[in-house]
C-alpha cells in the first residue's frame, strides 16, 4: 500500500488486482434476510454496499448530502459487529 502511495506503478496496479470494484463483484442485489443485521431502513443500493463489505471488499462510498451514507455506515457497523467482525 505504501509502495503504491508513494508511487510504484507496479504496486498499483498489484492493489488494483486484488480490489476489484464493487460492480465488478459477483454479488446479489440483495443479501437474503437472514444475512441482513439491519439497525436502519436500507436501500437496494446501500444493501450493495454492505453484502460487498462482508465480502471483503474494500469500499469507498461516495454521494451527495442527503443519499444515505451514513445510514449504510450504521448499517455496515451493526452487520459486521453482529458477524463478529472488528469496526
Amino acid at each position: 500500500m505504501l509502495s503504491a502511495i508513494a508511487g510504484d506503478e507496479g504496486a498499483r496496479d498489484s492493489l488494483r488486482e486484488r480490489h476489484r470494484a464493487a460492480e465488478e463483484l459477483s454479488l446479489p442485489a440483495v443479501p437474503p434476510p437472514e444475512d441482513e443485521y439491519l439497525i436502519l431502513d436500507a436501500d437496494g443500493s446501500q444493501s450493495r454496499v454492505i453484502a460487498a463489505a462482508v465480502s471483503g471488499a474494500d469500499l469507498v462510498v461516495i454521494g451527495p448530502p442527503g443519499t444515505g451514507k451514513s445510514q449504510t455506515i450504521s448499517n455496515l457497523i451493526a452487520t459486521l459487529s453482529a458477524r463478529g467482525k472488528s469496526v
